[in-house]
């Protein structure tokens, strides 16, 4: 997961905690003296396109007035839920996870005093070992296993891995019903010594929240004295501070898709270009299973190679499009 021009430190482990993350973003940041060019605390309020194409950046750093800057180039990095687990450890009664959140309900339950997730479909995700004879699990993925192994194949060998390593399911039906290769696994075998424990418990969907603090579930059960809810329900994508059509391409293409669709709905140009603002990009803005690190790095390679002249500009906004369908 680490940047190619500064390796994780080698006595860390393979697989790290949110804390060595983190402490690994502020080693980056010292090492190539990025602090200075850091406006920390800052919100932006609105971004928008001049006349001349150029960007106008209106902002706001706590304790100061909003300042307007113009710029030639933005680019928009996404951080997805980067620092939630500094907020939820301040929790110390019932915690309730609501559908997914497998990472924070392990998180949590260390400090809270009972933790509840909640599935839709009444079963849990696959879980994969993180280490596999000794090494980890990702090191097994090669482009011929992803590319050309077919998913029959794919399908056996992870259900054969997990059955081998892991054993069956702690509690009996919550094993899950689709394939391995239709839904996105998790490395979090350490849920299954927090479900043998109690220390987190399963629980169906939710019928009721009620006022008290209780909440009742699809198979009629209830439990009282809830401190928190957390929906890890999945992101809803927008950008208050941009127009809306510069990310989902606005009434032209919004035609094309149902209702459903234009919610979360990316327009993008290899998944970071609006076609029609070409120095404005999005980084992070891709869902993938691994560390997204590595690939945005490449994507902000690519970008400022563009920016700089030594690869190539933007094809005709029509072939953009074309591609993107």
């Amino acid at each position: 997961m680490s940047f190619s021009d500064f390796p994780i430190p080698k006595d860390w482990p393979c697989y790290l905690h949110n804390k060595l993350v983190a402490k690994y973003f502020d080693m980056y940041a010292e090492k190539f003296q990025l602090i200075p060019h850091i406006k920390f605390n800052t919100t932006v309020l609105n971004l928008t396109i001049l006349p001349d194409k150029r960007w106008n950046v209106r902002c706001v750093t706590k304790g100061e007035e909003e300042t307007e800057q113009v710029f030639d180039y933005v680019m928009d990095v996404e951080t997805g839920m980067n620092g939630i687990m500094q907020f939820m450890s301040k929790f110390g009664k019932f915690i309730i996870i609501f559908f997914s959140g497998m990472d924070i309900s392990v998180e949590l339950s260390g400090v809270a005093s009972q933790v509840y997730i909640c599935t839709r479909r009444g079963t849990l995700p696959w879980i994969l070992p993180r280490l596999l004879h000794g090494k980890p699990i990702d090191h097994y993925n090669s482009r011929f296993y992803t590319t050309w192994l077919p998913s029959f194949v794919k399908n056996y060998f992870i259900k054969r891995t997990v059955k081998t390593t892991i054993g069956p399911y702690p509690i009996p039906g919550l094993d899950p019903k689709t394939n391995p290769s239709n839904s996105h696994p998790t490395l979090k075998t350490n849920f299954y010594d927090c479900l043998s424990n109690g220390t987190i418990i399963v629980k169906p969907n939710i019928s009721r929240l009620n006022k008290d603090n209780s909440i009742e579930f699809l198979d009629n059960t209830k439990v009282e004295n809830i401190d928190a809810i957390i929906y890890a329900t999945g992101y809803k994508i927008e950008f208050p501070f941009l127009d809306s059509k510069i990310v989902n391409g606005g009434d032209e293409v919004l035609k094309m898709f149902d209702e459903e669709y234009k919610v979360n709905l990316v327009w993008l140009y290899t998944r970071m270009f609006p076609p029609k603002y070409p120095n404005i990009a999005f980084l992070g803005l891709v869902q993938l299973i691994g560390a997204i690190f590595p690939l945005s790095e490449m994507q902000a390679r690519y970008i400022t190679s563009q920016i700089t002249g030594h690869i190539p500009s933007h094809s005709p906004i029509s072939e953009m499009n074309k591609e993107i369908k």
